[in-house]
Protein backbone atom coordinates (compact mmCIF):
# COMPACT_ATOMS: atom_id res chain seq x y z
CA UNK A 1 0.00 0.00 0.00
CA UNK A 2 2.16 2.92 1.21
CA UNK A 3 4.93 3.55 3.70
CA UNK A 4 3.30 5.05 6.81
CA UNK A 5 6.51 6.64 8.09
CA UNK A 6 7.17 8.35 4.76
CA UNK A 7 3.55 9.47 4.52
CA UNK A 8 3.71 11.03 8.00
CA UNK A 9 6.93 12.86 7.14
CA UNK A 10 5.44 14.27 3.95
CA UNK A 11 2.26 15.24 5.79
CA UNK A 12 4.26 17.10 8.45
CA UNK A 13 6.27 19.00 5.86
CA UNK A 14 3.08 19.90 3.98
CA UNK A 15 1.49 21.27 7.14
CA UNK A 16 4.52 23.48 7.87
CA UNK A 17 4.43 25.29 4.52
CA UNK A 18 2.57 28.39 3.46
CA UNK A 19 0.25 27.57 0.61
CA UNK A 20 -1.47 29.48 -2.17
CA UNK A 21 -5.23 28.99 -2.27
CA UNK A 22 -5.17 26.13 -4.78
CA UNK A 23 -2.40 24.37 -2.84
CA UNK A 24 -4.45 24.72 0.35
CA UNK A 25 -7.39 23.05 -1.37
CA UNK A 26 -5.30 20.21 -2.82
CA UNK A 27 -3.65 19.58 0.56
CA UNK A 28 -7.03 19.56 2.32
CA UNK A 29 -8.41 17.14 -0.28
CA UNK A 30 -5.46 14.79 0.22
CA UNK A 31 -6.06 14.81 3.97
CA UNK A 32 -9.76 14.22 3.42
CA UNK A 33 -9.01 11.19 1.28
CA UNK A 34 -6.61 9.87 3.94
CA UNK A 35 -9.37 10.14 6.54
CA UNK A 36 -7.56 12.81 8.57
CA UNK A 37 -10.75 14.55 9.73
CA UNK A 38 -9.07 16.69 12.41
CA UNK A 39 -6.52 18.02 9.94
CA UNK A 40 -9.24 18.72 7.36
CA UNK A 41 -10.99 20.89 9.96
CA UNK A 42 -7.73 22.77 10.57
CA UNK A 43 -7.22 23.31 6.84
CA UNK A 44 -10.80 24.55 6.42
CA UNK A 45 -10.35 26.91 9.34
CA UNK A 46 -7.13 28.27 7.85
CA UNK A 47 -8.91 28.80 4.52
CA UNK A 48 -11.68 30.74 6.28
CA UNK A 49 -9.23 32.89 8.22
CA UNK A 50 -7.58 33.92 4.95
CA UNK A 51 -10.87 34.70 3.21
CA UNK A 52 -11.04 37.84 1.10
CA UNK A 53 -13.81 40.42 1.20
CA UNK A 54 -15.20 39.01 -2.04
CA UNK A 55 -15.52 35.51 -0.49
CA UNK A 56 -12.47 33.86 -2.06
CA UNK A 57 -10.87 31.40 0.37
CA UNK A 58 -7.27 30.95 1.51
CA UNK A 59 -5.93 34.07 -0.17
CA UNK A 60 -2.25 34.94 0.03
CA UNK A 61 -2.08 37.34 -2.90
CA UNK A 62 -4.68 39.91 -3.96
CA UNK A 63 -4.52 38.95 -7.64
CA UNK A 64 -5.12 35.20 -7.30
CA UNK A 65 -7.34 33.66 -9.94
CA UNK A 66 -11.02 33.55 -9.15
CA UNK A 67 -11.19 29.76 -9.55
CA UNK A 68 -8.19 28.79 -7.39
CA UNK A 69 -9.87 29.41 -4.00
CA UNK A 70 -12.77 27.13 -4.94
CA UNK A 71 -10.47 24.12 -4.48
CA UNK A 72 -11.13 24.58 -0.74
CA UNK A 73 -14.88 24.06 -1.05
CA UNK A 74 -15.04 20.32 -0.41
CA UNK A 75 -13.03 20.46 2.81
CA UNK A 76 -15.20 23.34 4.01
CA UNK A 77 -18.40 21.49 3.18
CA UNK A 78 -17.07 18.37 4.93
CA UNK A 79 -16.46 20.40 8.06
CA UNK A 80 -19.38 22.75 7.72
CA UNK A 81 -22.33 20.37 7.76
CA UNK A 82 -24.37 21.80 10.59
CA UNK A 83 -21.76 24.48 11.34
CA UNK A 84 -22.99 27.99 10.54
CA UNK A 85 -19.53 29.54 10.34
CA UNK A 86 -18.28 27.27 7.55
CA UNK A 87 -21.60 27.37 5.71
CA UNK A 88 -21.52 31.18 5.78
CA UNK A 89 -18.02 31.12 4.31
CA UNK A 90 -18.86 28.72 1.51
CA UNK A 91 -22.05 30.63 0.69
CA UNK A 92 -19.98 33.76 0.14
CA UNK A 93 -17.89 31.85 -2.41
CA UNK A 94 -20.96 30.56 -4.26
Amino acid sequence: MYNVDRLNKVKNVMLCMQRLSWEQGIAAQALLELGESDLVVLMATAAMLRQGEDGRLALMEPNEAITDPTSNAESMLFWGVGNGWAITGITRVI
